[in-house]
């Protein structure tokens, strides 16, 4: 089955890996964002009412909506509302297993590189059209760039699908303070920043080609831009500084 991405295929997804998914977003949602609950156990028995608290979501419209974009799915209000309402008696697994029915899971095809099959390769290669396509300047974009100036730019993009690809796998999310930028640089920050929270109206459009909010990380990069008018602020993955060191986060864990 073919992705929208050229180097990546895609699986049918299943109701565990769309609980993974909404796991992995809201374990980097409350780093950072007070209104986020933390310590809650988000599972297959949870309710809606639950996850929305957990991570502060919009109400049912809106979020299937923004659902719709963040999974390139197709579903009617009715259908949306079926699986969110009410919310306190909806759980979270029939959510899951809705979502499952019509998206799919995204998989690395390998890229060959200096003679070799390269899963990493490809995962580098496939979130550099990702960036593109975000509107990103790529032409000179390497394994060996920095990280640093695309989280900036396109850390929503960056989160959303890696955690599609792998969720779990990478560390947590930080904002990093500096106090002593200059004027120029904290006004740079700032317009960087509220490019981020327009990309992320952006990277959830769908097949429909309607224009929808990721709720999971449209909050959190609103946060972001509210924090850097008191301190420039820098969105960060601890002990990651290029792309290389980024995708190798996409290994499967090996036992020793």
């Amino acid at each position: 089955m073919r992705s929208r991405f050229s180097y990546l295929e895609a699986t049918s997804a299943t109701p565990e890996y769309v609980l993974e998914v909404i796991r992995d977003s809201y374990r980097q949602q409350v780093q950072f964002d007070p209104e986020a609950e933390p310590e809650m156990d988000l599972n297959f028995g949870s309710s809606i009412d639950d996850w929305r608290l957990a991570c502060d979501l919009v109400r049912w419209r809106q979020l299937g909506q923004a659902l719709a974009g963040m999974w390139e799915i197709q579903a009617t209000d009715a259908e949306w509302k079926a699986v969110l309402e009410p919310a306190k008696t909806r759980r979270l697994g029939d959510l899951c297993a809705f979502i499952a029915s019509r998206a799919q899971r995204p998989t690395v095809r390998a890229s060959r590189l200096l003679g070799s099959h390269c899963m990493t390769g490809g995962a580098f290669l496939a979130l550099r059209e990702a960036l593109a396509q975000a509107g990103a300047d790529v032409r000179r974009l390497k394994p060996s760039s920095p990280l640093a100036p695309y989280m900036d730019d396109y850390g929503g993009v960056i989160l959303w699908q890696l955690a599609k690809l792998a969720p779990g796998r990478l560390p947590l999310v930080q904002l990093k303070s500096c106090k002593h930028a200059e004027d120029g640089e904290r006004s740079k920050t700032l317009f960087r920043l509220a490019v981020a929270g327009a990309t992320l109206l952006g990277i959830a459009v769908g097949s429909s080609g309607g224009l929808t909010i990721g709720p999971l990380f449209f909050g959190l990069m609103m946060l972001i831009i509210g924090l850097a008018f008191s301190e420039e602020k820098h969105l960060t993955l601890p002990g990651i500084t290029n792309f290389r060191e980024l995708v190798d986060c996409l290994r499967p864990q090996t036992s020793a």
